[in-house]
């Protein structure tokens, strides 16, 4: 016997995920992921940006 499953629900019953805050800015003094990624992939080849 299938049962049918939108009339067992109720509204209380059904949740939503809470809101995600957003992500803080990171402050200009650090390297963005793209530059720590460039830095990295040189760091083998002895290369500087000094």
């Amino acid at each position: 016997m299938m049962m049918d499953v939108s009339s067992t629900r109720t509204a209380s019953s059904l949740t939503c995920a809470p809101p995600t805050a957003p992500k803080p800015a990171v402050p200009a003094r650090y390297l963005s992921e793209n530059e720590r990624t460039t830095i990295a992939d040189e760091h083998p080849a002895s290369s500087s940006i000094r």
